[in-house]
């Protein structure tokens, strides 16, 4: 069907190629009759409620594809055979495939590796339990790292491919930083020590422990607060390089005191960065 007005022309053409050109039938139409003009009528609105779907479904479809198509991810649909039935532009250049050679074709006949892959194992897996499934995968290929998030039916599954090798690359370098602060903390150069603004020490290496006369027990324990073991006539510069913490993301260094375990004070020189606001 072509349409609500196509459908409505073709219906027409129908009845009048009926009334005019069709061989002499046994019982020829009359309009005049009642019984006729209600047959005819009732057919003219089948045609009309027929058509008018057609024209919903295809709007419908269109408008999905419009959104496919303008989406800057990849978007796949396989039967239940693996077949692919629909390809965006972006899984296109992924394939380095037109779609007019892909559609219809099985992903293990244009691309036979493909049955060691994550996506050919978890989508036969998703169409069997009919149960979405998301992961991860790297494509050596064109070195890019996809997020993956597929969603079967009755007829087969779809996938749906997001590229998040920059993500990857930030959270590679931000374990890369990790790794280094916890050599440089663990390597007891000068006491380091993970804390919020309110007072909780989350971690602290051997030289701000041995500093303070704490162990490690101690720490283990909870017993470390800076906010108590910092003599009360500091507490406006505190709360003054809080501030300037939050603003600027670092403060440069400056003198306080601090109260050893021992009730002894001493004298610390003290920088800070901000890690989050949290």
């Amino acid at each position: 069907y072509g349409g609500l007005g196509t459908g409505l022309v073709a219906t027409m053409l129908c009845v009048l190629s009926g009334m005019f050109l069709s061989p002499e039938p046994n019982s020829a139409l009359n309009l005049r009759s009642n019984e006729e003009q209600f047959r005819v009528g009732l057919f003219i609105l089948q045609g009309s409620i027929i058509s008018l779907l057609s024209e919903s479904v295809q709007d419908a479809t269109r408008w999905q594809s419009i959104i496919l198509e303008s989406i800057s991810d990849i978007f796949i649909t396989f039967d239940r055979n693996m077949r692919f039935m629909y390809v965006n532009s972006k899984a296109e250049e992924m394939l380095s495939t037109s779609r007019r050679a892909l559609l219809g074709r099985r992903l293990v006949d244009l691309y036979p590796e493909a049955r060691k892959t994550l996506v050919y194992k978890y989508c036969r897996e998703a169409l069997k339990t009919r149960r979405s499934k998301q992961f991860e995968m790297h494509d050596p290929i064109d070195n890019k790292w996809y997020d993956i998030s597929l969603y079967p039916s009755k007829d087969g599954v779809s996938a749906y491919y997001q590229d998040i090798t920059k993500r990857k690359g930030v959270e590679e370098r931000l374990k890369e930083s990790q790794l280094q602060l916890k050599r440089f903390v663990d390597a007891n150069i000068i006491g380091v020590v993970v804390e919020d603004l309110e007072g909780r020490i989350f971690d602290a290496n051997d030289v701000y422990l041995k500093m303070l006369g704490y162990t490690r027990q101690d720490f283990k324990n909870g017993l470390i607060d800076w906010k108590k073991i910092t003599p009360p006539e500091y507490k406006d510069q505190d709360e003054a390089i809080n501030k300037t913490l939050l603003k600027k993301g670092m403060v440069s260094p400056f003198i306080k005191e601090y109260i050893r375990k021992d009730k002894k004070r001493i004298f610390v020189l003290i920088g800070a960065v901000l890690i989050d606001k949290q």
